[in-house]
């Protein structure tokens, strides 16, 4: 395998050695891209029998390979360039769909970490937080992820887009009961697509987050040190919010560009300078659960940082496609020509390093406010009753009474957004009490409107739950003067007998 096989080799070597391909890379492409049927060049290690070998060579792609015989020898891609050697390879090909399984970490992690699901208030997609850090100038605090998981509907070979128009960044999907919201963690702030880069950036707001990358999905923890060049050879990581935890090998640092139909039907997808990533098998190898095949990256992941065994980023994983033979590998934007478009657009940040060595490329994030306990917080962190049938029906009861009108018809009328607006008030402001009536309607009126009209309009399981807890927990919500209280109730006092 390619790992093993350039762990004769230290990276400044392969370095070298591919450093001497992209002094040449530009006349060898020329010349190469004269043969019908050649649609791109890369940079990478050579393939036989469909693996990836430690040779490194021009990678020349073409439509259709064919045997020596089937092609007139002044169409034939010479065994060598500018004194370097080839490899043909087919370009991939995207397959039909051949099925879908959920493999997803879509769960809400307190503290912030790379890896996690990350989503906006607008779009119901999402992919994965990259990354940490801070603004030049000014030390704001910021996310770092694709332009196509802020700004879905974004495709590879677009004309370049630009995009500033802001949203609320939510980590995980954006939920709203009455008048609180749930999960917001910043805002969009900029994101840039084209045939380079698909990156973004979003404030961070809500808390220091935990310099690591990882999720649920697997009990992996990476750590980043800074960042570094693509060698061909390297061997990468990467935690998604998709497929978790996966390594590969770099095979390939440049490639033809665009997404094109091929003859005869179909499409290929192609990239122009970008990191290819092959699929190594592991004991936590992924199977893509669209192809059945072994994969680095799925839909999901967009967005992930490319770690090599230094612990040094050196992509920002976008895409991904089933490999011709058995794989399917993934691309990644180079981390260098991510920084530099930001920077070039206004919008320079510093990378954050999960440790405090003397490494000089990123930076600790800093300058965050005390962190203030939300609502949500009391409600994840209760044990009473109240909170697990909170997160087990929170989302149930906010699209009823969103769309199910009479269940919209009670809380309006029986004063629900005024009462939920006196919660939010007497958890910013302490001092002040929840009220037991407002506007002539008592806290007990709306909670029994509520309990029925839920009952009649929610799911089985909602049903069931209300009937088992719905008169206990009137009691308990009636007699709370405080969002604390509601939560984390006082324990009553020992009876003292004599």
């Amino acid at each position: 395998m390619a790992q093993a096989a350039f762990a004769m080799s230290t990276k400044a070597e392969r370095i070298q050695r591919q450093n001497a391909l992209l002094a040449v890379h530009d006349a060898a492409t020329a010349e190469l891209m004269q043969i019908p049927g050649v649609v791109g060049v890369g940079i990478g290690l050579k393939e036989i029998g469909g693996e990836p070998t430690d040779q490194i060579c021009f990678r020349v792609y073409v439509w259709e390979k064919k045997s020596p015989g089937e092609v007139p020898a002044e169409h034939r891609v010479p065994a060598e360039s500018h004194g370097f050697p080839t490899d043909v390879l087919k370009v991939y090909n995207l397959k039909p769909n051949e099925g879908f399984v959920e493999i997803r970490d879509a769960t809400e992690h307190r503290p912030l970490t790379g890896g996690v699901a990350i989503f906006t208030k607008t779009f119901e997609d999402g992919g994965t937080l990259g990354w940490f850090a801070t603004t030049v100038p000014g030390g704001a605090n910021v996310v770092l992820t694709n332009a196509h998981v802020l700004w879905p509907g974004l495709w590879n070979g677009m004309p370049e887009k630009i995009l500033t128009d802001t949203d609320l960044l939510t980590q995980p999907k954006y939920s709203k009961t009455c008048c609180c919201e749930y999960h917001v963690i910043g805002e969009r702030i900029f994101g840039i697509k084209n045939d380079d880069v698909d990156c973004a950036i979003g404030s961070l707001t809500t808390e220091k987050p935990s310099l690591i990358i990882s999720n649920r999905s697997t009990n992996r923890t990476l750590r980043v040190d800074g960042t570094d060049v693509a060698a061909v050879g390297d061997p990468v990581r990467k935690i998604g919010a998709r497929s978790g935890y996966t390594e590969g090998t770099v095979i390939d640092i440049g490639g033809a560009a665009g997404s094109v139909n091929l003859p005869g039907g179909g499409t290929a997808a192609v990239r122009l300078h970008q990191i290819i990533v092959w699929p190594e098998i592991t004991n936590v190898t992924y199977i893509d659960d669209h192809f059945g095949q072994p994969a680095f990256l799925n839909e999901g992941d967009s967005g992930s940082v490319l770690i090599d065994d230094q612990n040094k980023i050196i992509g920002l994983l976008f895409s991904s496609d089933p490999k011709t033979q058995n794989r399917t590998v993934a691309f990644a934007n180079h981390i260098d020509n991510v920084l530099q478009t930001l920077k070039n657009k206004g919008h320079e940040i510093k990378l954050a390093v999960s440790s405090s060595g003397d490494n000089s490329s990123g930076t600790a994030l800093q300058n965050f406010a005390p962190r203030k306990t939300t609502l949500n917080d009391l409600v994840r962190e209760s044990e009473t009753q109240l909170a697990v049938l909170v997160r087990r029906h929170r989302d149930e009861v906010a699209q009823l009474i969103d769309h199910c009108r009479p269940v919209t018809v009670a809380w309006h009328r029986q004063q629900g957004p005024a009462f939920a607006a006196a919660v939010n008030r007497n958890h910013r402001e302490p001092p002040y009490r929840i009220p037991r009536e407002i506007n002539g309607v008592s806290r007990h009126e709306l909670l029994v409107a509520m309990a029925r009209a839920l009952g009649q309009h929610g799911s089985v399981a909602l049903q069931k739950d209300l009937r088992a807890h719905g008169l206990k927990l009137v009691d308990e919500l009636c007699r709370a003067e405080t969002a604390r209280a509601i939560f984390f109730p006082e324990p009553e006092p020992a009876l003292v007998t004599g």
